[in-house]
């Protein structure tokens, strides 16, 4: 679960994506799943937050903390699951990390897995990578720590019977 100063952020930004999660799937099960193992996906989400992170300049980031666990959200049809969780990334005093956002989306830009979108609020900065099977993450300031969060979503896959969707993940 997400405790602590990631909780707001999280909250705030997740109708958002899943109205983008929700836009991207179609009732057919077969065409929302990525055929990744629950393992297999959540990998892919933790290396994606990594290399987010890894293409911020090097001197802007102080460190990377990710969350303590994640939470499964249905993609669609029964059984079709996402991870949503996410990292702070740190950032060094003197560098605001909302200047850091449009170089971010334009690395991002010529990427054929992602479409990029700027979802910022009225108090917040914030960009989308959306990719294929409902695969997203929300990169934006906090409000109240010197950081940007990732709030990440894996692709959709089918959760075996051994597992249950509320299990911490």
């Amino acid at each position: 679960m997400i405790a602590g100063p990631r909780r707001k952020p999280l909250v705030a930004v997740l109708p958002v994506v899943m109205i983008a999660c929700l836009s991207a799937c179609t009732s057919s099960k077969e065409t929302n799943v990525s055929g990744m193992t629950p393992q297999q996906s959540k990998a892919r989400a933790l290396a994606m937050e990594q290399e987010i992170a890894g293409r911020l300049p090097k001197d802007a980031v102080v460190s990377v903390d990710p969350s303590r666990g994640g939470t499964l959200i249905s993609c669609a049809g029964d059984g079709v699951y996402s991870r949503a969780a996410g990292v702070t990334i740190h950032i060094a005093e003197g560098t605001d990390p909302a200047t850091l956002l449009p170089a971010l989306a334009e690395s991002y830009s010529s990427d054929t897995r992602f479409q990029v979108r700027d979802v910022d609020s009225d108090y917040r900065s914030a960009i989308q990578l959306s990719g294929e099977y409902a695969e997203g993450y929300v990169i934006g300031t906090t409000g109240g720590e010197h950081a940007l969060v990732v709030d990440s979503f894996s692709p959709c896959f089918e959760l075996p019977p051994t597992m249950s969707p509320f299990d911490d993940f």
